[in-house]
């Protein structure tokens, strides 16, 4: 928590960049834009690399997925 309230954060959102393994996991995760700043950069990577997705499929067999975006979006309540 930074202390700051609603009329400081107000809505925005985090966009991160990714490559989602053969596996499902995540790695290289990147913020690609950030606003209003960049307080929710760390939780936004955080949330990215625990997540666990469906690997892409080609040819019967899974394949690295690179320059996956995923955009979390937040809003402040009191």
């Amino acid at each position: 928590r930074s202390g700051r309230g609603a009329e400081y954060f107000g809505e925005g959102f985090v966009e991160t960049v990714f490559t989602v393994t053969a596996s499902g996991t995540v790695e290289d995760v990147k913020i690609a834009k950030s606003e209003p700043g960049n307080d929710f950069d760390l939780p936004a990577i955080r949330a990215i690399r625990n997540a666990k997705y469906r690997p892409q499929i080609l040819n019967g067999e899974p394949q690295d997925t690179t320059e996956m975006r995923f955009r979390q979006t937040y809003a402040y309540e009191d």
